[in-house]
């Protein structure tokens, strides 16, 4: 219950209360009144018959009835009685109670009963008494004068709190509009932007509690101002990263969470990593840092703006950058990153050995994918990005099958490729390759590619050798590796290529084992001679020493070494001398050559001209078109048959 009507209940109660008393004292009163008036008149009525009939004149029986009769016939009198010194009665007139009972009911004479009293007087014949008169009053006009004055009375009370419930009701109105007006409003200002509602004239009494509030929401605003600097400072602070400004890893898996749950929402991601940010610090001041960390952002902001506006950009941690690209899933998306990759990597910053390096990976999503899934993939990306050691844009679609492996996390991965190798649940996959050299000659190789062995199926070193490079376990893999191709060659004495990842090279456990089955072979030299070692390019970039050492080590037992993918790595075209490798083969850019591009043919001719220089043969994958066929033969390269 409201205030007001609290209020207004207990104001009515009082004047209930009051006015029943006054009512009930004012009828209480008018009853002793009018019950004293009919005693008085009673004994005045019998005073004065008395003495009519004590006169001389009166003592006839006749005159006497007649004189009784008289005053009884006025109707002033219930009852007239006379009666002798006997107690005999000479006269008695009565009327019952029902018989003048008058206009009031019952139930009021019971409530406010009037009781009547007979006044006695004597009458007597000179010194002689004669008898005893008796007159009781007749009470019904008192009854009917009290009736209609309670009437009067209630008709009045009840008007008047009709009047004040009426007038209740409009002041409780009126009240609560002038306390909405002056306070309510003012009130309700205080959460509102703006000016507060002006005040009417109303009760002065508020005057002073207005004035208050007014003061109140200034100061409320004030403070209110300030909680919203700090909100949008702890905001910026919780989403964007400190030294690019960009968004964090928290703002941008809040948004891609937003991206995967929007009704026909589709798009790509993209990771970033900075794999030399170890380096890059070490190298340089901190200033220097973050001023080449912003100009990556600024760098990477551009790119988006021009690309599509609504594509974020973010930061997630000291080195992985992300771009989200929703609304679309586009073969034209890759190529964009591309573009993005590009201008990243032109971005120079003093390093003992050249600029950083970088891994790119992009996957696409859907409505309905989960964010873990989505960044699973990114990782797996990167894994595969960093194994390859090219710094090129590592794309994982999700249709492509790897959704199921990419998934599971480290402790996942770890014990399945514990696993492998403790049950030797590996095998190699062996395809033919057929070289042919310009002068017509054919040369017959065999790819080994190692694959393990997930329940009924069997997974490729592509899927997981990027995982053990991440968990430091490629090491293992590739010596196991090394083993099956052995046995393979005994039972099939051909050539079998066998690729090194570039991980294990660089691992100091590595090498011990590796002598130790060197060693073994040096006593066999017609299973070593067949054995061919592939390196990736950029390992002679990244770790010269250890790829230089590689191929020593396997020339030494009469293995052959090649350096694969040099046309993704053309740096790696000036430290060829440095190893001692028999071959090298190009397995990505120049295979879609054309002759109207100069710069790839000229690089092509390089690579062919500085592998005669070296006493090398020179390689290539499978060619995309017959042009690029031609152009290949030309430059003295065995070329890989469709």
């Amino acid at each position: 219950m409201s205030l007001l009507k609290q209020l207004l209940l207990s104001v009515t109660v009082a004047v209930m209360v009051i006015v029943a008393g006054t009512l009930a004292f004012s009828i209480s009163s008018a009853r002793s009144y009018l019950d004293a008036q009919v005693r008085t008149a009673s004994e005045n009525a019998a005073t004065a018959l008395a003495i009519t009939l004590s006169q001389p004149s009166n003592q006839d029986p006749i005159v006497r009835e007649l004189l009784l009769m008289g005053l009884y016939d006025t109707g002033s009198f219930r009852a007239v009685t006379l009666t002798d010194t006997e107690g005999n009665v000479l006269f008695e007139r009565r009327r019952s109670p029902s018989a003048d009972a008058g206009s009031a009911p019952q139930w009021f004479r019971s409530l406010l009963p009037l009781e009547p009293v007979m006044a006695t007087r004597v009458v007597s014949d000179g010194w002689k008494q004669v008898g005893t008169l008796g007159i009781v009053g007749n009470n019904s006009y008192a009854y009917e004068s009290l009736w209609r004055n309670a009437l009067g009375q209630v008709t009045l009370v009840l008007a008047a709190g009709l009047l004040w419930a009426l007038v209740a009701i409009l002041s409780v109105r009126w009240l609560r509009r002038v306390l909405n007006e002056q306070v309510a409003n003012q009130v309700r200002a205080i959460a509102q932007d703006g000016e507060a509602p002006p005040m009417s004239k109303g009760l002065r009494e508020l005057n002073a509690l207005v004035g208050e509030i007014a003061q109140v929401r200034q100061r409320v605003r004030a403070n209110v101002d300030e909680m919203d600097a700090q909100i949008e400072s702890l905001t910026l602070e919780l989403n964007q990263d400190p030294v690019t400004g960009l968004g964090n890893r928290k703002y941008f898996l809040n948004q891609l969470g937003r991206s995967l749950k929007q009704e026909y929402g589709s798009g790509h991601v993209l990771m970033m990593r900075i794999r030399d940010l170890g380096a890059v610090n070490a190298a340089n001041t901190r200033r220097e840092v973050d001023d080449w960390l912003r100009g990556v952002a600024h760098t990477a902001l551009s790119w988006a703006q021009e690309t599509d506006p609504e594509i974020q950009v973010a930061r997630l941690n000291g080195s992985d950058f992300a771009v989200l690209m929703p609304n679309g899933n586009s073969p034209k998306d890759i190529g964009l990153t591309q573009e993005l990759a590009g201008r990243l990597r032109d971005m120079r910053l003093g390093l003992a050995e050249g600029q950083p390096r970088w891994a790119f990976s992009l996957t696409d999503y859907t409505e309905g994918d989960s964010v873990s899934t989505v960044m699973g993939l990114l990782d797996y990306g990167l894994m595969r990005a960093e194994s390859a050691g090219h710094a090129q844009v590592e794309y994982v679609p999700k249709q492509d099958g790897l959704l199921a492996h990419a998934g599971p996390g480290e402790g996942a991965w770890r014990e399945l490729l514990g696993q492998a190798l403790e049950h030797d649940d590996l095998h190699l996959h062996v395809n033919d390759v057929s070289y042919q050299a310009p002068d017509g000659a054919l040369l017959h190789r065999s790819d080994a590619f190692l694959q393990l062995r997930d329940g009924s199926e069997w997974l490729a070193g592509t899927i997981f050798m990027p995982v053990a490079v991440r968990l430091g376990m490629s090491a293992d893999f590739d010596l196991r590796a090394i083993e099956l191709a052995v046995d393979w060659i005994r039972a099939n004495s051909r050539d079998l290529v066998l690729r090194v990842s570039l991980a294990s090279l660089g691992q100091t456990e590595f090498w011990p084992s590796l002598e130790q089955k060197f060693k073994e072979l040096a006593e066999s030299p017609q299973l070593a001679t067949h054995l061919v070692f592939e390196i990736d390019a950029y390992g002679l970039v990244a770790n010269p020493e250890q790829a230089a050492q590689f191929c020593a080590a396997a020339r030494k037992i009469s293995a052959k070494v090649g350096i694969r993918r040099l046309d993704a790595e053309p740096a790696a075209l000036g430290r060829l001398h440095q190893v001692q490798a028999d071959y090298l083969r190009l397995t990505g850019p120049l295979l879609d050559i054309y002759p109207a591009e100069a710069g790839k043919i000229e690089l092509l001719r390089a690579v062919a001209a500085t592998a005669a220089q070296l006493g090398m043969n020179a390689y290539s994958d499978a060619p995309a078109t017959d042009e690029a066929q031609k152009l290949l033969r030309e430059c003295q390269f065995w070329v890989a048959s469709r």
